[in-house]
C-alpha cells in the first residue's frame, strides 16, 4: 500500500511513510496494536532521525538555495548591431521571461510568457533594427501581436495585431519591419509619422508551403530566403519572387547574406563534397571564392557573415567538441576557438559572437567572443549562486567500453569536506539531448548534497548503445574507493528510460533504485522488490500518456508490494521548463534519494 496526497496540484507517494502507514494498519492483534499505537510516536521519531542522520550537515542549506532560485535556463537571444545590448530568453518564476541586457550591467525584464499558456512559447524574438532603436517580438495576448519596443529602454512603443504567429522578421530600414508568419503570408510593418501601421502585405504575399530558411534583408525594399535548394528574392512591389540562385549539382545546406558587402555566403554539397563559396550577385551567377571542407574535421552550422560581411563565423559540433571557426577578412585565416561545454545558441554580430555555454564546466550564461581579440568574457550570467554552496566540482574521464571505443564520461564530485565516509553514486542518460557536457542544476545539487552523478557522451552513438556505454563506465566507477557500490542509483529521462530499464533487468542485485524523469518506458514491477523508485512526469506529457497510464502503474506498483514516489506537475509537457518545477524536482529527488 502507498500514502498519497494532494499538495500544490501535484500527486505524490512516498515510500516510507507509506510502509510505516501500512504496517500500522496491519496490526496482528489488539493488545499489540494497543502496545504499538503507544509506542509509535517515538517509532515515528526514530524514523525521522534515521532520515535527518543521512543528510549531509549543509543539506537544509541547499534545500533553501533551491527554493530562493528565481531564473533559470536561457532560452533564444539576439544582440544589437553595435554588439552592446542584447535581447533574450531565460526561464522566471511564474514564465518565460524576456529580458533586455546592456553589456556589463543589469538585465532588465520586458516582458513574461505565462506558464499557464499551453504548447510552444508564445513570445518570439525576431531582430533589431539597423540603428539598434528598436527590437522586435511577437507574443500571443489573446490575439497573436508584433510587439516594438524602445532598443535603449525596453520600453513598448507599439503592438501591432497579427493573424498568425511570425517566427521571421527582418528590418529593410529604421523604419520598416518585414516579416513572416506561419501561414507564409509576408507583409511589413512601418514607422511614419509618429505611428505604427498595420501589417500590408507584399504585393506577392503568400510564399510558397516549403520550410522558408534565412529570411533575411536584401535591400531597403525587399527580402531574400531559402527554399528547398534555391534562394528567393521579392520586393513589396513585385508581381512574383524573382529565383536568385539554383543549382541541379549542388546541393545548398546553408547561405547568409551581408547587405553591406552585397555578398551571398553559401554552405553547399557536390559530389566532391562540402564547401564554402561567395555569390556576388552584382557581379555573376558563378561561385567564386570556393573553400573546401574536411568533414571530418567540421560540420558548419549557423553560418553567417561578420565584419560588415568582410569575414564569416559558424559553429561546428562533432561529438563532444564544439568548435567555433571565425575569419575576421581575407587578410586574415580563420581562428578556431573551442568550447569545452555544449552550447544551445551561437549569435554572432559584426565584431563579436555571443554564445550561450559556460567554458568553466559551470552555469551556463550569454557569453562575449570579441573576434578581433580572441577574449572571452561571461556578460550575462545564469545568476544563480545558490547551486556553489559547496563548490562540488566536475571531472571529465575516459575509457574503453565493450565495442572498444574510448568513451568520455562526466562525474560530479561531492565536496571532500561533506564527509569521510563513502558517498552514494547515481548513473544518468539524460534521453536525447547534447551528446556532450552540459551543466545541469539537478546533477549539480545532488553532488552538492554528497552524491557522485556521473553521464556519459554520446558522440555518434545510437540508443542501443547508450546502456553499454553507461555499464562501461560503471564498471570503471567500481574501482573508485570514495564509492559506495551497495549505494548505485540508476537515472534516466526520456529515452534514456529505455536502457537503464534493461540494465535493471540485466544486473538486477546491482542497483539500489531508480529515478526516472518524463520517462518513455516504465521498469518491469518483477525487478523492483526492495528498490527504491521515483517517477515524474508532467500532466500535459502527449509522450506519456500514450505509452502509459502513470497512475495505474502507481495502482499495479501497489498491489506488487512496491512502494515508489510519484510526481505530477502541473501544466507541463514532456521537457519540464517551468522553474517552479524544475526546483519541485530537485527538491524531491533530493528528498527521496535521502530516505533509508
Amino acid at each position: 500500500m502507498i500514502e498519497v496526497w494532494f499538495d500544490k496540484a501535484w500527486k505524490r507517494s512516498t515510500s516510507a511513510r507509506g510502509r510505516l502507514a501500512r504496517f500500522v494498519k496491519e496490526l496482528p492483534s489488539k493488545r499489540t496494536g494497543i502496545v504499538l499505537t503507544i509506542a509509535m510516536p517515538a517509532l515515528v521519531l526514530a524514523w525521522h532521525l534515521v532520515v535527518v542522520a543521512n543528510r549531509p550537515a549543509h543539506f537544509n542549506k541547499i534545500m533553501a538555495a533551491l527554493g530562493s532560485s528565481t531564473i533559470g535556463h536561457f532560452g533564444f537571444s539576439m544582440a544589437d548591431n553595435t554588439g552592446t545590448r542584447l535581447v533574450f530568453m531565460q526561464a522566471v518564476e511564474n514564465g518565460y521571461g524576456l529580458f533586455l541586457s546592456k553589456i556589463g550591467g543589469k538585465r532588465k525584464l520586458i516582458d513574461v510568457d505565462p506558464y499557464t499558456l499551453a504548447g510552444p512559447l508564445h513570445e518570439m524574438l525576431l531582430d533589431w533594427s539597423p540603428d539598434s532603436r528598436f527590437f522586435a517580438y511577437c507574443r500571443y495576448k489573446d490575439h497573436w501581436e508584433v510587439v516594438i519596443c524602445d532598443g535603449d529602454t525596453g520600453a513598448m512603443v507599439a503592438a501591432v495585431p497579427v493573424t498568425d504567429r511570425c517566427t521571421l522578421g527582418t528590418w529593410l530600414s529604421p523604419e520598416t519591419l518585414a516579416l513572416a508568419d506561419d501561414g507564409h503570408a509576408v507583409f511589413t510593418i512601418s514607422h511614419a509619422q509618429g505611428a505604427w501601421s498595420n501589417p500590408v502585405p507584399f504585393k506577392s504575399f503568400k510564399l510558397p508551403a516549403e520550410r522558408v530558411q534565412g529570411f533575411t534583408r536584401f535591400d531597403d525594399h525587399s527580402i531574400v530566403w531559402k527554399q528547398g535548394n534555391a534562394i528567393w528574392r521579392c520586393s513589396e512591389g513585385s508581381d512574383a519572387p524573382v529565383k536568385v540562385w539554383d543549382s541541379s549539382t549542388i546541393q545548398l545546406m546553408e547561405f547568409c547574406y551581408s547587405p553591406a558587402a552585397n555578398r551571398f555566403l553559401l554552405h553547399g554539397q557536390d559530389a566532391n563534397g562540402q564547401f564554402l563559396a561567395d555569390l556576388y550577385p552584382d557581379r555573376s551567377s558563378e561561385l567564386t571564392g570556393i573553400t573546401k571542407i574536411d568533414t571530418s574535421e567540421l560540420h558548419p552550422e549557423s553560418l553567417r557573415l561578420i565584419n560588415e560581411g568582410k569575414g564569416y563565423a559558424f559553429i561546428s559540433q562533432i561529438g563532444t567538441t564544439n568548435l567555433m571557426v571565425t575569419k575576421l577578412d581575407e587578410a586574415h585565416a580563420p581562428v578556431t576557438f573551442q568550447w569545452p561545454d555544449q552550447y544551445s545558441h551561437f549569435v554572432p554580430g559584426q565584431h563579436e559572437i555571443f554564445v550561450t555555454s559556460s567554458i568553466n564546466h559551470g552555469p551556463t550564461g550569454i557569453w562575449k567572443y570579441d573576434v578581433a581579440s580572441g577574449s572571452v568574457a561571461c556578460v550575462v550570467p545564469r545568476a544563480d549562486d545558490a547551486y556553489y554552496l559547496t563548490n562540488a566540482t566536475v571531472e571529465w574521464h575516459q575509457v574503453t567500453n565493450a565495442s572498444g571505443k574510448i568513451l568520455t564520461y562526466y562525474l560530479y564530485v561531492p565536496p571532500r569536506q561533506i564527509t569521510s565516509k563513502k558517498r552514494p553514486l547515481i548513473m544518468g542518460i539524460a534521453g536525447v539531448t547534447a551528446p556532450g557536457f552540459a551543466w545541469n542544476a539537478d546533477y549539480q545539487s545532488l553532488a552538492d548534497c554528497g552524491y557522485y552523478f556521473m553521464y556519459t557522451e554520446r558522440n555518434q552513438r545510437n540508443e542501443a548503445q547508450w546502456g553499454k556505454d553507461l555499464f562501461s563506465a560503471y564498471e570503471s566507477l567500481t574501482k573508485n574507493p570514495d564509492i559506495d557500490t551497495n549505494q548505485v542509483y540508476l537515472c534516466a529521462a526520456s529515452a534514456g528510460a529505455d536502457p537503464v530499464c534493461d540494465l535493471l533487468v540485466e544486473y538486477p542485485k546491482l542497483w539500489r533504485g531508480i529515478v526516472l524523469h518524463s520517462p518513455l518506458t516504465l521498469p518491469d514491477l518483477s525487478q523492483l522488490s526492495g528498490k527504491k523508485v521515483f517517477i515524474d512526469y508532467g500532466d500535459l506529457d502527449l509522450a506519456i500518456n500514450s505509452y502509459f497510464n502513470p497512475a495505474r502503474f502507481q495502482d499495479q506498483a501497489a498491489n506488487a508490494g512496491v512502494p515508489i514516489t510519484l510526481l505530477c506537475y502541473p501544466w507541463e509537457e514532456h521537457i519540464v521548463r517551468m522553474l517552479p518545477s524544475e526546483r519541485e524536482r530537485s527538491h524531491e529527488t533530493l528528498l527521496f534519494l535521502n530516505e533509508p
